[in-house]
């Protein structure tokens, strides 16, 4: 990089020297042509050859061929006024020379302005302090503009064209447009890319606490490339929800021409697939147009009609299964509401809008567990001294979370506080560790049944396996039938029996993550992030679109839960991880190329019902097996989380499932 500068700030010194030469020798003719008019045409004439011949880097000869020029060209002015002709040139080449050594050049201001932009689109920044902090650099950087709006000026943000659609305003960005932007920042997978499959998401993001104004906006991805880059397609924006599905019609009917003709993307007609919708039970009721949770039939994967005891249930576990055919036909005219846009497209309306582990089970189930615990029955809540120790449990759980996890696990009394990643970090990792001896032995047995299938679904290694899966689908169906014996009937909402067919997505789409919407909850607080006032949100968000897409650097590639020693950390917690081999081990330093480890063999597992914990990546160590072990860089293995238990004589080692 530094010598692409120094090449950059050398060219510039050669091109300003050869133009200022070019008005310095132009003046030398200015002054000859007053005592002889011949003389002067004839030093043009040698400039201008002089031009024709040094074009591209001027240097010293290049002047001295133009004196040789003159003085061959026959009579001219006398000496003194030659020689103070000659003396401007020279004075005017000092002059470039000082200005060069004393300031900075205009391809560092030029390169300046390039990395404000990137940081200010990068950080949220706002333009008040743009403003500020330009008027700091302008004393001196004089190349900069003063003000935020000069320095991030483009012509997208003109043509902007809000309409009012579905009650609010609308404004649609294009499906190929954003492919396309997609596409070309990867251009070592457009060689071989033949089809693109695409993942969409709609869903309600409010924007303020004071007011109702939301925005809708429909989002897409292309998951077979990889980094995974969001781009929205659409966005609404009212005081209400859509008022009907006018404001997803455009990007369906661009949707089908694309599938119909393709993308031509560096020449090449690639393939379009449309693999799947993901939004949350009311959203997806909304766009399915069918009934929500709340209706007798508003299960959208079977036709079991609920049953209502307080609040709409559905105890079953075995009801007959919807086909796309019979969604088509209306066989059950009870389920549905109208006729969705999607129904347009070439798709399977049943497996292309997949239950989303996200909200229905993380944000659903798990959330309804611990609520039943901490504000249920007698007989399953727990009392103060329990709750302690739970507490306790978490917050030294919080020194072995890795970078990997985006929020720290928080206590009980922050329950109501939770975000999904916590509710996932509780049921895939800390669950069994923060519970075990402190709640019943039938309840943590229940609670296992769902924390080790959705363990299985969420692994991309098990989630392939068909025998894997239908085990997960028959500990998930345990739970759902247990869960009315535990809590009562009223447990037995729509999202808990989802379970009993989120194990058809992992068939269909492999591990949970591939169709959860956790990708799109990431984006969308990128989204809220544009909006700074109440004055016109739909285009805040627009223009700053415009710049993320003009100036923002490329998205990091996503978490890798496997990969190569070198790339550990030395440092706790970053730096456990289970080797290929099944070795535990804690990376201690690298150097010289190779991986200085303290590896445990002999591991065993943790527990041992529904089944061995070892199944899903729960080991235990003892810390006297360890031993410092060189290995290669190279050697591949698993990133885990790790922790010693409380007789500080054995270590617990737990491989990271989830890669969002």
């Amino acid at each position: 990089m530094s010598q692409r500068k120094e090449y950059r700030r050398t060219w510039m010194a050669r091109k300003r020297f050869f133009a200022r030469s070019k008005t310095a020798a132009g003046r030398v003719v200015t002054l000859s042509s007053d005592s002889d008019s011949d003389d002067a045409v004839d030093v043009q004439e040698s400039i201008q050859t002089t031009e024709t011949t040094n074009m591209d880097f001027p240097t010293l000869e290049s002047v001295s061929k133009i004196s040789d020029a003159s003085d061959a060209s026959g009579s001219h002015s006398d000496g003194p006024m030659r020689a103070g002709a000659w003396d401007l040139l020279d004075t005017e080449c000092l002059r470039e020379s000082d200005s060069d050594s004393n300031t900075g050049t205009d391809g560092d201001d030029s390169n300046l302005a390039a990395e404000l932009k990137t940081w200010f689109v990068d950080n949220d920044v706002t333009h008040s302090q743009l403003d500020k902090l330009l008027a700091i650099l302008k004393k001196y950087h004089s190349d900069l503009p003063v003000t935020s709006k000069t320095l991030l000026k483009t012509p997208e943000q003109q043509n902007v064209d809000l309409a009012a659609v579905s009650g609010g305003d609308y404004v649609y960005f294009g499906l190929q447009k954003g492919l396309c932007e997609v596409l070309n920042d990867n251009e070592d997978v457009l060689s071989t890319l033949t089809e693109i499959e695409l993942a969409f998401n709609i869903d309600g993001l409010p924007l303020f606490s004071s007011s109702s104004y939301s925005l809708w906006p429909v989002l897409c991805y292309a998951m077979n490339v990889s980094p995974h880059k969001v781009f929205i397609v659409a966005l609404y924006g009212g005081k209400s929800k859509p008022c009907d599905l006018a404001f997803i019609e455009q990007t369906v009917n661009e949707l089908k021409y694309l599938m119909l003709n393709g993308i031509d993307i560096g020449g090449r007609r690639v393939k379009c697939i449309a693999k799947m919708c993901v939004c949350d039970a009311v959203a997806r009721a909304m766009v399915k147009c069918v009934k929500q949770f709340s209706g007798y039939y508003g299960c959208d994967k079977c036709s079991q009609r609920g049953k209502y005891v307080g609040r709409m249930t559905y105890p079953e576990c075995d009801a007959p299964l919807r086909s796309d055919g019979c969604f088509r036909s209306c066989t059950n005219s009870e389920h549905h509401t109208g006729t969705s846009p999607f129904c347009s497209l070439p798709i399977d309306m049943i497996v292309f809008f997949p239950i989303d582990y996200m909200h229905q089970v993380c944000l659903g189930v798990m959330k309804r567990l611990l609520l039943c615990w901490t504000l249920g029955g007698k007989k399953t809540k727990l009392s103060s001294s329990q709750k302690s120790q739970i507490n306790a449990r978490i917050a030294q759980f919080r020194h072995c979370v890795s970078k990997e996890f985006s929020r720290k696990p928080r206590s009980l009394d922050e329950l109501r506080h939770w975000k999904a990643t916590e509710f996932r970090t509780f049921l895939l990792y800390e669950g069994y560790f923060v519970l075990h001896g402190i709640i019943s032995d039938e309840v943590l047995v229940h609670f296992m049944c769902l924390s080790v299938g959705l363990a299985i679904l969420v692994s991309e290694r098990l989630s392939s396996n068909a025998e894997y899966r239908r085990f997960a689908h028959d500990l998930l169906i345990y739970f759902v039938q247990k869960s009315a014996q535990l809590y009562g009937p009223e447990f037995m909402v729509y999202n808990v029996h989802s379970l009993t067919h989120i194990s058809m997505e992992a068939e269909h789409f492999g591990k949970l993550d591939n169709c959860s919407a956790f990708i799109f909850e990431s984006y969308m607080q990128q989204v809220k992030k544009c909006v700074r006032s109440g004055r016109s949100p739909l285009m805040q968000v627009a223009h700053r679109m415009h710049q993320k897409n003009f100036f923002s650097r490329p998205l990091s590639p996503a978490v890798v839960v496997k990969d190569s020693l070198a790339n550990f950390s030395c440092q706790p917690p970053d730096n456990s991880c289970i080797l290929e081999s099944g070795e535990c081990c804690h990376v201690t330093r690298i150097e010289d190329g190779n991986v200085l480890c303290m590896t445990f063999a002999n591991s065993y597992p943790v527990y041992s019902s529904p089944c061995d914990s070892c199944i899903i990546g729960a080991h235990k160590v003892r810390l006297s097996a360890g031993a410092l072990k060189l290995l290669p860089p190279g050697t591949k293995a698993y990133k885990a989380l790790s922790f010693t238990d409380a007789s500080k004589s054995e270590v617990v080692f737990l491989q990271l499932l989830h890669y969002i």
